[in-house]
């Protein structure tokens, strides 16, 4: 998961470099015809860079949200565990047959919490919509020069 969101990142930024080569390398003439293309260019890089830091930022609120709750969740699961493990030892049940049925359904709670945590997460990392406007930059660009 991670190595593909780093894929996507460095794919983004790579996108947004080239960009900036190709519309620098087309403009030709004195300062201030290019002023204008070179202001849109520094937008779209701009653009991209606080789309990127905003979807950065909430994976992150996200994952510290997500240990702290295991970690309460732990605490929690410690407490009840000794006391499941007692209730059904004092139903008759043995210890240790108490302790394994006890494990086994915190198993499964945490296995469904993991996997309810990480859909949570499935955002892209992306910039879907710099993208686009760089492409468009570019297309733009290109069309200038015909």
């Amino acid at each position: 998961m991670r190595k593909r969101n780093l894929i996507f990142f460095a794919g983004a930024l790579a996108i947004a470099a080239l960009a900036a080569f190709v519309t620098r390398s087309s403009w030709t003439g004195d300062g201030a015809s290019a002023q204008g293309p070179q202001r849109a260019r520094v937008i779209s890089v701009e653009l991209a860079k606080a789309e990127i830091t905003d979807k950065i930022t909430s994976r992150l609120r996200a994952s510290v949200w997500m240990v702290a709750a295991g970690f309460l969740g732990l605490i929690a699961a410690l407490l009840v565990v000794e006391a499941a493990v007692f209730a059904l030892a004092s139903l008759g049940l043995e210890l240790h047959w108490a302790c394994l049925l006890v494990a086994a359904v915190l198993a499964a709670a945490g296995a469904a919490a993991f996997y309810h945590g990480r859909s949570v997460a499935e955002t892209e990392l992306l910039p879907t919509r710099s993208v686009r406007q760089i492409t468009q930059d570019i297309k733009t660009a290109k069309e200038q020069l015909t």
